[in-house]
């Protein structure tokens, strides 16, 4: 049976419907009110906000989980100074030179309970049948008006370059390994700014390759990170998203990274979308190999009818 290719590229180029973007927004705020009406949640300085695929439009439509920050700000609303992951230029100065100065007392301990606190607050909210921890998150179960969620307890994260120069993410504590640093403002940022360059045809194109994705994994071929998807397509040059044709633009971006991902120059300093970390340092959870194998069976699946 021959698929229509053209067809179905155009089917998921679309963002979500204002029906689960309805959804998304109320899943946010059911949980931030779960985690407000909680005592020992709500006496911390924190907000809640969507980050991922679905606060940057890239996920396929009701294929992925919410992905909601619950950020730990600080001891006040206004100094978050004392976070901080000092790296780059800013090694050789101290942490008076940054004017950083120590956690309290309280906040330290409150890096050590927050996920228990954030967990028993949503038990409470939704009952324990609805929540489920996990490693990194705590899953909340989907209703009949909202959509399942990944809760990421997490703190404030600053990376200084300089005196002057930083940047803002979130370190996330697993139960389990090391700590992870995020850049969800930074993902947002620059994939709204892909898109703008390539005549809104990027997030079109990230959309579609996840969805093959899916057709992949159904037909028995290993799932491949969403993620990793999201970052191939986004160091793409923006030339390639030349054509009227989501098909054709998506055949364009495979062919390169196809080329790329072969050659044995330039792939050291390919990023995510927000520039912040190498896309294969030694830190990744996927590999090289990863990718090709993902590029070199999408080619096939594409071309084969």
């Amino acid at each position: 049976m021959t698929t229509d290719w053209h067809g179905f590229f155009n089917t998921w180029a679309a963002p979500p419907s204002q029906t689960e973007a309805d959804e998304r927004d109320r899943t946010e705020k059911q949980i931030s009110n779960a985690l407000q009406a909680w005592p020992a949640v709500a006496r911390h300085n924190f907000r809640v906000y969507v980050k991922g695929s679905y606060r940057s439009g890239t996920n396929v439509r009701r294929d992925s989980d919410v992905d909601l920050a619950v950020e730990l700000l600080g001891a006040s609303a206004t100094d978050h100074s004392f976070i901080v992951n000092k790296v780059f230029r800013a090694r050789d100065l101290t942490d008076a030179d940054l004017g950083l100065v120590a956690a309290p007392p309280e906040f330290s301990q409150a890096l050590v309970t927050f996920k228990d606190d954030c967990v028993d607050a949503l038990i409470h909210a939704f009952g324990s049948s609805m929540v489920e921890r996990h490693n990194k998150c705590i899953t909340v179960s989907e209703k009949s008006t909202t959509l399942p969620a990944d809760v990421v307890p997490c703190a404030t994260h600053r990376r200084y370059d300089s005196a002057t120069a930083w940047h803002h993410g979130i370190e996330i504590r697993p139960d389990r390994g090391p700590k992870i640093v995020n850049w969800p403002q930074q993902d947002y940022e620059n994939g709204v700014a892909k898109n703008s360059r390539t005549s809104r045809r990027y997030k079109r194109v990230v959309r579609g390759l996840k969805a093959l994705e899916n057709l992949m994994v159904e037909s028995g071929f290993p799932e491949t990170p969403s993620w990793l998807v999201e970052c191939l397509v986004f160091n793409v040059p923006d030339r390639e998203f030349n054509s009227t044709s989501n098909y054709l633009n998506a055949l364009n971006v495979l062919h390169w990274l196809s080329r790329e991902l072969s050659s044995t120059t330039g792939r050291g300093e390919w990023v995510e979308v927000n520039q912040l970390k190498y896309l294969f340092a030694s830190t990744q959870p996927w590999s090289l190999q990863d990718a090709q194998s993902f590029v070199f069976q999408a080619m096939s699946t594409v071309t084969s009818n």
